[in-house]
């Protein structure tokens, strides 16, 4: 039996991006030449793959080269994890990281600042395409600002680089002419308002949407819902540890009793799971596998509300157990009649206006009458 010989980087890299030309991920010259030339597996030295946290690779103790294979595969790779186990950081999709680049719109002489550096591939990617004084990047993370850093050097580029709360933004380096987030969020933090130019862009992960917005000259941003996404979600702390489905699983399963109430299948459609997360920010979701049938677990840990939810055979019907102030089975029945109430509408029609104050949802038009005002 013979051996493969190790993988080469330099080709690997360039299957990679003509792989994303051919799926138009990737169409701009200049975000083209960024994918084949920034060694991506720079950023990359020790990973997991999602769903197999105990299996770890480590590309300098890597002969056969399976790890550089997978470092220019079209995969998100975990590079940090919390105490409770939750990913705390990643090297992202790089399809989808090159359908946000493709969509921030960024020319030479525009200046971005990227909110989550994370291993530093990103920012790396629009050093090369802008010239890394154009590129400021922050994360909350010392560590991991550290090793981005150093694989940054390593690779050639030396954008700036900040250690701080991304929810504050970079205001000693504003103005900024874009703002792309690297990690998710329930809401827009008011200071990017005043750090973007009147006319740029913010490109975010909202809940589970990925939404581009314009800034106008009150600093109100508004915009549409372009894919999904699900990034790791921006931490207050470089210590935070989040609610694991172990700890919802936990909190909603004392006996107690009942009530009857509605069941619907449209909980599975995926342009609802997009408005759940941006109407009922924070709420958890769990299906819990069972013998007896799967049952449904929500929980929001600020107000210490849960809901267990146990379907009836024909999933039109369930027995409801609640607790906590809010009725979190009551809000997502709410969210499914806003869907069905408008025609179960696709997700590119959705789109926010947001101001310092307020997140409003619409529906086809900023100006029409299908408006929602998000509570925080």
């Amino acid at each position: 039996m013979t051996t493969a010989p190790p993988a080469d980087a330099t080709t690997l890299r360039r299957q990679l991006t003509a792989e994303l030309v051919s799926r138009e991920r990737l169409s701009s010259p200049r975000w083209v030449a960024a994918f084949e030339a920034v060694p991506r597996h720079e950023f990359v030295q020790r990973f997991t793959l999602p769903g197999s946290a105990t299996v770890h690779y480590v590309l300098d103790a890597d002969p056969e080269g399976a790890a550089l294979r997978l470092a220019y595969s079209d995969a998100s790779l975990l590079t940090q994890h919390d105490d409770g186990g939750t990913p705390t950081s990643s090297s992202s999709v790089p399809s989808l990281m090159a359908l946000m680049l493709e969509a921030l719109d960024a020319h030479p002489g525009h200046r971005v600042l990227e909110i989550g550096t994370g291993t530093g591939y990103n920012a790396a990617l629009l050093s090369h395409a802008l010239g890394e004084d154009a590129v400021t990047t922050i994360d909350i993370d010392p560590g991991l600002i550290a090793g981005a850093r150093q694989a940054l050097d390593t690779a050639g580029f030396r954008p700036t680089v900040l250690c701080g709360d991304g929810a504050a933004g970079a205001p000693d380096h504003a103005p900024f002419d874009r703002l792309i987030t690297t990690c998710g969020l329930h809401r827009i933090p008011p200071p990017w308002l005043d750090q973007v130019r009147a006319g740029g862009l913010i490109l975010a992960n909202l809940g589970l949407g990925l939404i581009l917005l314009r800034l106008d000259e009150q600093h109100t941003a508004t915009g549409r819902v372009l894919d999904y996404a699900a990034f790791m979600h921006i931490r207050p702390a470089a210590d935070h540890t989040a609610p694991t489905a172990r700890d919802l699983v936990a909190s909603a399963t004392p006996d107690r009793p009942g009530h009857p109430g509605r069941f619907t299948r449209d909980l599975d459609e995926r342009p609802v799971d997009l408005l759940v997360s941006v109407v009922l920010p924070g709420v958890q979701k769990v299906v819990q596998h069972r013998r007896d049938g799967d049952r449904l677990l929500l929980g929001h840990t600020a107000s210490g509300s849960w809901a267990r939810v146990s379907p009836s055979p024909d999933r039109q019907t369930a027995d409801v157990v609640e607790h906590g102030p809010r009725s979190l089975w009551t809000e997502h029945l709410d969210v499914v009649d806003w869907w069905n109430r408008h025609g179960r509408p696709e997700i590119t029609r959705l789109g926010f206006t947001v101001t310092p104050t307020a997140h409003t949802l619409w529906l086809d038009d900023p100006d029409g009458s299908a408006l929602l005002r998000l509570s925080d």
